[in-house]
């Protein structure tokens, strides 16, 4: 017998989701974060914002450590920092990305309650991954979780990819990933998988809207092909 046509919607069926974190998961860093962030560095705007992310990838990477990563920022901006200081950024970091978006979180874990795999894919510095493993018991309702700082890579290597596809086990045709940044999304479609660039929750829901088997992102919205919740 043969089997019927493949329609477009089962042909996209998704069997996992994988998400990165830093705003997606949480929110962006919040702008008094940010000025106290700068101000404790002692150097201005322009400074402190070329050289937090000109140093970020060691850190993320895992060879830096939070006291080292703080240093190569005052080094190069030619100013020098305490420990006390030191111990000030790393602190006030963690804090600014431990902001939680409740839909994202909302919809991970209706996503799981359905059986729909979920992973973590993120670039992770390890003050915030020891921080987040320490505070936040919901990464334990992940599949499985891809921290660039365990690994001593980053997205968007292709290695990374593999590795968390590896660990949630699913097809790469029948994953999603989702990030915020456009280079980690091309690098997952380089991988096989299908990928939105994230903007927002709303940007979001309607781009998952046309995916088949997926429950809606926002709690109170109608999913074309999926039954209500």
């Amino acid at each position: 017998m043969t089997s019927p046509p493949e329609t477009e919607n089962s042909a996209r069926a998704i069997d996992g989701v994988i998400f990165d974190y830093g705003e997606v998961l949480c929110l962006r860093q919040p702008a008094e974060v940010r000025s106290q962030l700068q101000k404790h560095s002692g150097l201005d705007e322009q400074a402190f914002n070329q050289h937090y992310w000109e140093q970020r990838g060691p850190y993320d990477g895992g060879h830096y450590s939070g006291e080292r990563y703080w240093q190569a920022i005052a080094g190069a901006g030619a100013v020098a920092l305490s420990d006390e200081q030191l111990q000030k950024l790393i602190a006030l970091d963690t804090v600014g990305w431990s902001s939680l978006d409740p839909v994202m979180l909302d919809w991970a874990r209706r996503l799981q309650q359905h059986g729909i795999k979920t992973a973590v894919l993120s670039n992770m510095q390890p003050d915030l991954l020891r921080h987040m493993h320490e505070q936040f018991a919901w990464l334990r309702d992940f599949t499985h979780l891809t921290f660039s700082c365990d690994l001593g890579m980053m997205k968007p290597d292709p290695e990374i990819y593999r590795e968390c596809l590896a660990g949630i086990g699913t097809i790469p045709a029948r994953t999603l990933f989702i990030d915020d940044r456009e280079e980690n999304v091309e690098g997952a479609r380089q991988a096989g998988m299908q990928a939105i660039l994230y903007q927002s929750p709303e940007q979001l829901a309607r781009e998952v809207a046309l995916l088949a088997g997926l429950p809606p992102v926002l709690a109170t919205q109608n999913h074309p092909n999926q039954e209500a919740y």
